[in-house]
């Protein structure tokens, strides 16, 4: 359980920011709907910070919408969430964390892992199984990942997967990875 104190002791209400890139993704709304509507029935405030766009094509564009993190006022806030994984790129994670670090703000990380934060990660254990019963009850042994974002290759979830493909002795075909960060339009 994590425990936080009030920046502002005069007001009861527990200010967070949520801050992440892509906000008309589906995971994005799923985690924006969770915190939201816990924050409710426990009378917290949520203000969210997401540019529209998660893409990477790095236009003039996207670096405008990503001014966004500037304009937190990261003393208002008693706790900080932050989804890294859909994040155009971590210098923009990181700027955020340092900023709140500074303000003396409590950092929660969801599904990913930063020192000095809280950090949460979503795991999906059974990858390695799903591919082994397609190889096994299903023959089949030409497979397509998708992915995030380019830095997926690290990611748990294409370890287990690539560990399974290794096991049964099936060469991955390095194009065959794709990445949709997390928009539909990129994976599509």
């Amino acid at each position: 359980m994590l425990v936080f104190s009030k920046h502002n002791k005069n007001d009861d209400r527990l200010k967070i920011a949520l801050v992440y890139s892509g906000i008309n993704g589906e995971y994005q709304g799923k985690i924006a709907s969770g915190v939201v509507n816990k924050a409710k029935r426990l009378g917290y405030d949520v203000a969210i910070f997401s540019p529209y766009s998660n893409t990477t094509n790095y236009t003039a564009h996207d670096y405008g919408e990503e001014n966004i993190y500037e304009l937190i006022n990261y003393d208002f806030f008693d706790v900080v969430i932050i989804l890294p994984c859909t994040m155009t790129c971590e210098e923009n994670t990181l700027h955020v964390i340092d900023c709140a670090k500074k303000a003396g703000t409590p950092v929660i990380i969801i599904d990913g892992e930063y020192p000095g934060c809280n950090n949460i990660q979503i795991k999906l254990k059974g990858i390695g199984d799903i591919v082994e019963h397609l190889i096994n009850t299903h023959n089949i042994a030409d497979f397509m990942f998708m992915g995030a974002f380019r830095h997926e290759l690290e990611n748990d979830r294409f370890v287990e997967f690539s560990a399974t493909l290794e096991r049964y002795g099936i060469d991955f075909d390095e194009d065959k990875l794709l990445y949709g960060n997390y928009s539909d339009v990129d994976a599509a």
